[in-house]
């Protein structure tokens, strides 16, 4: 199974480990090389990392990575204690993609675990922080009552709880190099349906495509290259019949 991807994963599940079983009010994660682009390779201080302009971005978005030319990368992340972007954390990136992986180990299509890759990275730039805005006073994330079986795609969309409704409305099968969501239609046998087509956020800044969340920038080079894939599974008895695989989400 490919363990790229896994890194948003870990980094986030320690992050909010440390401020809910260790009482800290913020945490962070940062790479070694995270300053190496300044002058004498200063690295910032507390001053700098808490300040006014920082706290005001986590107060919106609730959580903040590193910016890296036109794109947001993954070697710096920053939050403070905020109950709502924990629970996003844990719904968007930690839960969504656990059972992504299930998926991937259950199915007999290998393109579905090997693309798994990107996922997490995927989740981690976009889905969390629309997830976080989507559950702020007085907003909403509507999801397609064709997908939970509650009506049809062509009716008015409602309001989505991932407790009520599951997590297939995220596309479960993860296919095309990650980037995009998949999950079979079930009016439509044998069409596919994007992640779009399944749940409205709110939007944030559009580019290339992506709804992109908030960053900083913290003088690091551009990360490796998210396309690498595996090329071959290992062998899993599930795909052959056997007792499925499962997963314990975290709530």
């Amino acid at each position: 199974m490919p363990t790229r991807g896994s890194r948003e994963l870990d980094l986030l599940t320690i992050l909010v480990h440390a401020m809910e079983n260790e009482g800290n009010d913020a945490a962070i994660f940062s790479d070694l090389e995270v300053g190496d682009l300044r002058p004498g390779r200063m690295r910032m201080g507390k001053a700098e990392l808490f300040s006014p302009a920082v706290m005001d971005g986590l107060r919106h978005h609730g959580l903040m990575l590193n910016e890296v030319a036109s794109r947001i990368e993954n070697q710096f992340l920053q939050m403070t204690r905020d109950d709502r972007m924990i629970r996003a954390i844990k719904v968007a990136i930690v839960n969504v993609n656990l059972l992504r992986a299930v998926t991937g180990l259950n199915s007999r299509d290998d393109n579905f675990i090997l693309s798994l890759v990107n996922a997490p990275f995927k989740s981690t730039l976009d889905d969390v922080f629309s997830y976080y805005q989507g559950t702020a006073p007085g907003s909403s994330i509507k999801v397609n009552p064709g997908i939970i079986n509650q009506g049809r795609s062509t009716d008015p969309w409602i309001d989505y709880d991932p407790r009520v409704h599951g997590y297939a409305p995220f596309g479960l099968h993860f296919a095309i190099r990650g980037y995009i969501g998949l999950e079979p239609d079930p009016e439509h046998r044998g069409d596919w349906l994007t992640m779009r087509n399944m749940l409205r956020f709110p939007t944030h800044v559009h580019l290339n495509g992506w709804d992109f969340g908030h960053a900083r920038k913290v003088d690091v080079r551009q990360g490796n290259g998210h396309g690498w894939l595996e090329t071959e599974v290992v062998p899993r008895t599930p795909a052959d019949g056997g007792t499925p695989f499962r997963c314990l989400l975290w709530e």
